[in-house]
């Protein structure tokens, strides 16, 4: 998986992909941990969806290990919007 960096003064958001497995109210506590990082500013968790939102300056590949780190679920990258 390629590293998505936003561009310089740029803020962007990063939908990820939850794996079918993650799914409950524990998990969501523990994906909603990764807000303490240092350039996320918003967590936003879809458990029906199984779909993270993640609103900040933190880069894809950064993103991702840290998910798997407190989860150790699957995490798919699917789109990178710089607003």
């Amino acid at each position: 998986m390629a590293t998505v960096a936003a561009p310089k003064g740029k803020q962007y958001k990063t939908v990820l992909k939850v794996c079918s497995q993650c799914a409950c109210e524990g998990c969501k506590g523990r994906v909603q941990k990764i807000s303490t990082i240092k350039g996320v500013l918003t967590v936003d968790i879809d458990l029906e969806r199984q779909i993270v939102i993640v609103k900040g300056y933190i880069d894809s590949k950064t993103l991702i290990e840290e998910l798997k780190k407190t989860t150790s679920k699957r995490y798919e990258l699917m789109r990178v919007r710089f607003d």
